[in-house]
């Protein structure tokens, strides 16, 4: 009884990348040729080729946006068809990136002469196609952080069980300090203060994704169950 959620995004602007559709898609054939996991438990959002290209999204809530991936990850919680103990797989195939935390922005508490811990946390995000772009109400539309992925994953942990395999095929280490070659899975952070990344971020946050592999020029297929 496996479920899963299948997002590849190649479409971004700029940046756009090449074989994240196809490799969504190149998983939704394995789950059903080898895993014989029926179509209709298979949920999958896709950007399109390029940017600008229609053809292979034309549904305004099928295209890989922010507000259709949390919704779509937000649908493993409350469809009554996944019962608890259900194996459930999470599939990401497009950019990622990071932002170094300053707890001086807005920490009274915090001492500029301190070099401890702090200073070394990052935000690490997932990028939805319509990031950095602004939504009806003016506002900009921020990437998908880690906090927020591990909120609605332990969300989905507790209604569902602990059965959850996240596997991201994307980079998230913004400040990577070598040149990468075109088409890497790579956005660089923007700079804001991080109450415009995600207001409800926590004074001391832990990482939810792995840093980035130096000696890589993108990080590959990671995978992550919540326990």
């Amino acid at each position: 009884r496996i479920w899963a959620v299948l997002i590849g995004i190649d479409g971004y602007a700029p940046y756009p990348l090449r074989g994240c559709v196809t490799d969504a898609l190149t998983m939704e054939k394995y789950l059903v040729d080898n895993l014989l996991v029926p179509r209709e438990r298979i949920q999958k959002i896709l950007g399109p080729a390029r940017s600008g290209d229609t053809s292979t999204s034309t549904d305004v809530f099928a295209i890989p946006s922010r507000a259709n991936i949390v919704s779509l990850l937000h649908s493993l919680i409350t469809n009554p068809n996944i019962k608890r103990g259900d194996p459930i797989i999470i599939f990401f195939s497009g950019h990622g990136s990071r932002y170094p935390l300053s707890y001086d922005d807005d920490d009274p508490d915090f001492d500029g002469e301190l070099d401890d811990e702090r200073s070394q946390n990052y935000v690490e995000a997932l990028c939805p196609v319509d990031r950095n772009t602004i939504d009806s109400s003016g506002v900009l539309i921020p990437d998908i952080t880690d906090r927020e992925l591990n909120t609605i994953l332990a969300q989905i942990s507790r209604i569902k069980g602990n059965r959850i395999t996240f596997i991201l095929d994307c980079c998230h280490a913004g400040s990577v300090t070598r040149t990468l070659s075109p088409g890497v899975r790579l956005f660089p952070g923007w700079s804001m203060p991080r109450s415009r990344i995600c207001s409800s971020l926590q004074k001391k946050p832990s990482k939810t994704f792995p840093a980035i592999d130096p000696s890589s020029q993108r990080t590959g297929s990671q995978t992550r169950s919540p326990t």
